[in-house]
């Protein structure tokens, strides 16, 4: 299959996603988003979910506009606004072929986003494992590792506590106490008072946790079950809060996105343009630190060379039908898959020896 290089699919289109989504088109890669025929995010004035209710909805610069046909993204990026499809199962895909695929739902788990959705596969916080699921993860979790790329592993585990703001956590954050439709009482951006209602779930009113700034509220008309995220009160003064612009922490996840797409294609360009024991070298170098540049790059080109693996390609992929390749591990000495290890195992070992 053939791929446009400058699409990048989204899924997801909350607040988080939308930071990520703002950085792709920025940067000028055609960005599609696919989202659910029903939005649970709260902070909506900052959602490019939000034009699935709204038909076309603003986000700072940024215009995001629902299409009900994939073909009509064209006519979107044309525009200079980033299509919404409404698409949970991702089936738009085949009619995309995006280069990259970003999972920004952050459902705390994989809802069936896998490597074969497109070249390059980036999801957005735990429930995903690199690079099983995905190519690349970004951390979610606030603190030092904030937007750190993993590629191999996972992200931190979610703690079920949300980020402090104002010294508040979970008390800052509003659940449906019972199962029911969505009525507004106030809306966002209000300032509301501790103990006022603040919405209604099936007539039973909902109270506000603390006096503060409604910074999230879920759209009204929603069925929800009970122990559903509904609302957020932000305890800062309201001149504080900066409730009508995407967060730091979602600019943060793009531009790790971003890094992401550009880092990971720059490996495969390695790969592809200067061979085996470059790419070799490129990933070493991410974890080896006491080995001089110049010195690492020496020893992965004494290691995988055609006179110990046999062939140029050292792992070469053969064809055998139009969906399925066979790839050689075994090309070593020993003719097993411990030589892609042992042999560059044993050079460090000499190396080091030689250094001492």
């Amino acid at each position: 299959m053939m791929y446009n290089q400058d699409v990048i699919a989204v899924r997801g289109g909350g607040d988080l996603a939308t930071g990520v989504v703002q950085k792709l088109w920025r940067a000028g890669f055609r960005t599609a988003v696919l989202e659910v025929p029903q939005p649970l995010a709260i902070r909506r004035n900052v959602a490019v979910s939000s034009a699935v209710s709204e038909g076309e909805f603003q986000v700072e610069d940024m215009r995001a506009r629902l299409v009900v046909d994939p073909a009509d993204c064209d006519r979107a990026w044309a525009d200079g606004v980033v299509p919404v499809l409404v698409d949970p199962g991702a089936g738009s895909l085949a009619w995309l072929r995006p280069a990259v695929l970003v999972d920004a739902i952050i459902a705390k788990r994989n809802l069936g986003t896998h490597r074969n959705m497109a070249p390059l596969t980036i999801a957005l916080g735990p429930g995903f494992s690199a690079p099983e699921d995905v190519d690349a993860i970004i951390e979610t979790m606030r603190g030092h590792d904030l937007g750190r790329l993993v590629l191999s592993g996972s992200a931190l585990p979610n703690t079920g506590i949300p980020g402090e703001l104002g010294g508040k956590s979970a008390e800052r954050v509003v659940r449906s106490p019972a199962a029911g439709v969505v009525k507004h009482v106030r809306q966002l951006g209000d300032c509301v008072t501790c103990g006022e209602t603040l919405f209604t779930v099936g007539g039973t009113p909902v109270p506000s946790p603390l006096d503060g700034l409604l910074r999230g509220l879920i759209a009204e008309g929603m069925d929800v079950p009970q122990g559903l995220k509904c609302a957020d009160v932000d305890p800062r003064p309201a001149e504080n809060v900066n409730w009508q612009s995407i967060s730091d922490k979602a600019r943060c996840l793009g531009g790790a996105v971003l890094e992401a797409c550009f880092y990971l294609a720059r490996l495969r360009g390695v790969w592809q343009t200067q061979g085996y024991a470059a790419l070799a070298f490129e990933i070493l170098s991410l974890y080896i630190d006491d080995i001089p540049a110049a010195d690492l790059r020496a020893l992965c080109e004494a290691t995988y060379t055609p006179a110990v693996f046999g062939t140029r390609e050292i792992t070469p992929l053969k064809k055998l039908t139009d969906s399925f390749y066979l790839q050689a591990l075994s090309n070593g000495p020993t003719l097993a898959f411990k030589d892609m290890a042992m042999q560059l195992l044993g050079n460090l070992f000499e190396y080091e020896l030689r250094r001492r």
